[in-house]
């Protein structure tokens, strides 16, 4: 005879597949006409959006588009010149698993670039794109189990209670944001665009029944030149946003939130006064996941005393604790000066594949000789945690501090760069699907001894009640103290 369980279930989302992908982009340009030659290389800046992402014919396709803006010394090392170049791309990934009514959500980042000067007019670039891919399915999870109503035949039953974290929704939504941003008091008033920096930041989440609040700011650095000047300039602005976004569980308790460009568009405009404004157009898509504490009562193994039993198993993995956290890593390293430093006109970060034990950036510096000459330096540098973490997922890292110090003949850089974290300890659970009992071959309970003397060494009670024809029950109320050996285990029904 088979029994099933009484189950109960509730819906979630499972992760079905994590990739992390490459692309690799060969980019070429001719410098316009109206731009001087190529002397020297200064700084190589990209910028990834998000075009499209989707499923269908077993297959994860992405799309997206790369710009690379260069800024570069001219040939007679006086001035500093850009330009910027474009290119689509799209990619196409087999998952034989995946089905069109799954869920994917990305996110790109930049594991390498490199620019080389073919000849004073063209400048090719190699560009290594990271596409970070989960695929999740909405499944069914059991949360609880107990024999049928119908069931006549005694049973013992080991349960096992365990809290998870269940991802219960994953859903999206496109942000907008428009802004005319007046320059501060005190910088510089821009001629021309050269290029920009931006940063998705959430600061506050709050869930109200089924919708997610959601506030924070855009962080944009921008380079520029100043009117009649031609040294590049940057200027920091923070541009604020919320939204509201549908989640698809009511009981949603936390949500995890990261951000993706798909476009821009930044403008120069005459403001009333004859002052310069920066007129603002973003485009992203916000991709969350909710999720909520689950309390877990399943059964883990059975037995009968009267008959035969063999139980069918499966396997099923529980998330016990999930808590969000932001990794850090940190960098100081010293630059030693060449003897013809003259002074440091500007300087140009980047960060580079980051994980939550090391990451790699770089930091271009543009130098004026003691000859009055332009030159630059590129240094690599190396970040490293301020504290261990265990494994933890963690969304896109960004620059939270940087600043050079002189110190005799040395610059001394200091890099600081975050990333909301995800620290998750996951392990898994085996619970008994069916039970199967031979009514045929019942046991003669009376060949058994009433009572069982056992020196128990790594034994638990379940164990021995199981093999000498008890319960867990019974050992307990015959043993006021487990420790003591022998233990009795008496014969039950």
């Amino acid at each position: 005879m088979e029994l099933h369980f009484k189950e109960t279930s509730v819906q979630a989302c499972q992760d079905l597949a994590r990739l992390n992908k490459s692309v690799q982009l060969a980019m070429e340009s001719v410098v316009p006409d109206t731009k001087d030659d190529i002397g020297r290389i200064l700084s190589v800046r990209p910028e990834i959006y998000l075009k499209n992402k989707e499923l269908r014919n077993k297959a994860v396709s992405v799309a997206g588009e790369a710009l690379v803006t260069v800024l570069y010394i001219n040939e007679e090392e006086t001035a500093v010149s850009f330009f910027s170049m474009s290119q689509s791309f799209s990619q196409d990934y087999e998952l034989p698993s995946v089905l069109d009514s799954d869920c994917l959500q990305l996110h790109f980042s930049v594991n390498g670039i490199q620019a080389r000067v073919m000849n004073p007019r063209k400048l090719s670039v190699d560009l290594e794109i990271a596409a970070d891919l989960t695929v999740s399915r909405s499944a069914y999870v059991v949360v609880s189990q107990e024999l049928p109503e119908a069931n006549q035949t005694p049973i013992h039953l080991r349960r096992t209670e365990a809290n998870t974290f269940l991802t219960t929704g994953i859903s999206e939504k496109s942000i907008s944001i428009n802004e005319q941003l007046p320059f501060p008091e005190g910088e510089e008033q821009p001629e021309e665009i050269v290029g920009k920096e931006l940063r998705y930041v959430v600061r506050e989440k709050e869930i109200v029944s089924s919708r997610l609040l959601l506030k924070g700011e855009v962080l944009m650095n921008l380079f520029y030149f100043p009117q009649r000047q031609q040294l590049p300039h940057n200027c920091r602005f923070s541009i604020p946003f919320s939204q509201l976004i549908d989640l698809v569980d009511e009981q949603s308790e936390t949500a995890d939130v990261w951000i993706e460009p798909t476009s821009d568009y930044i403008s120069l405009i005459d403001g009333l006064d004859g002052r310069k404004i920066l007129d603002v157009e973003l485009h992203a898509l916000a991709q969350t996941r909710s999720g909520r504490n689950q309390k877990l009562q399943l059964i883990t193994d059975a037995y009968s005393n009267q008959m035969p039993c063999e139980c069918s198993f499966s396997e099923q993995v529980v998330c016990e604790s999930l808590r969000e956290l932001p990794v850090r890593l940190r960098s100081e390293e010293r630059i030693e000066l060449p003897e013809e430093f003259q002074e440091l006109l500007s300087a140009y970060p980047a960060l580079g594949p980051c994980t939550a034990e090391k990451g790699s950036a770089s930091v271009d510096l543009l130098c004026r000789s003691k000859d009055g000459r332009l030159f630059s330096m590129r240094r690599n540098l190396t970040l490293v945690a301020d504290q261990n973490h265990d494994d933890p997922a963690t969304q896109s890292f960004r620059l939270t501090d940087f600043q050079i110090i002189r110190d005799g003949t040395q610059l001394v850089v200091q890099m600081g760069a975050e990333a909301a974290g995800l620290i998750q300890k996951s392990g898994t659970i085996r619970r008994v699907d069916t039970l199967t009992l031979d009514e045929e071959q019942r046991f003669d309970m009376m060949s058994f001894p009433s009572l069982t003397a056992v020196w128990a060494q790594t034994e638990s009670v379940w164990e021995m009640a199981k093999q000498y024809h008890s319960s867990p029950e019974a050992v307990c109320e015959m043993n006021q103290d487990l420790s003591q050996r022998p233990i009795f285990v008496p014969k039950t029904k």
